[in-house]
């Protein structure tokens, strides 16, 4: 772990690196570890658009029952990728987060625990418009 917090599988997540990403969640890595900043591996994916590794990390076991110090509830973490990737611009990977409205508990109006933003917040400023 780096003197942020981030983990391997953060980094691995962030740089979008599928092969290390798969390795690391098959070796037992946690997926809903948190970094200094709140953030997991599920958000640094989301920020810099790697839909294909946020849909993977939605696969694999995330902590249940009540939230664990250091942990992040899957609904939590979805809040915060769907903000993120708003924030960025990253529309492909909004899409993807809406579509999942029906497995998953996502608001697209909700404020989400690390910023206080909803998801479609960042939409405008990136020249999107609002989602729908």
């Amino acid at each position: 772990m780096s003197e942020n917090g981030m983990t391997a599988l953060c980094y691995a997540a962030a740089a979008g690196h599928m092969k290390l990403v798969c390795l690391l969640a098959k070796k037992g890595a946690r997926v809903d570890h948190l970094d200094k900043k709140g953030q997991c591996a599920l958000v640094h994916s989301a920020l810099r658009g790697h839909g294909d590794i946020l849909r993977y990390l939605l696969t694999c076991e995330w902590s249940a029952g009540p939230p664990q110090p250091g942990a992040l509830r899957k609904s939590q973490a979805l809040q915060q990728a769907l903000t993120a990737a708003s924030s960025m611009g990253h529309s492909s990977v909004v899409q993807c987060l809406l579509g999942l409205e029906k497995e998953h508990e996502i608001d697209v109006n909700g404020t989400d625990a690390l910023w206080g933003e909803t998801g479609n917040y960042g939409s405008p400023a990136c020249g999107l418009g609002w989602l729908s």
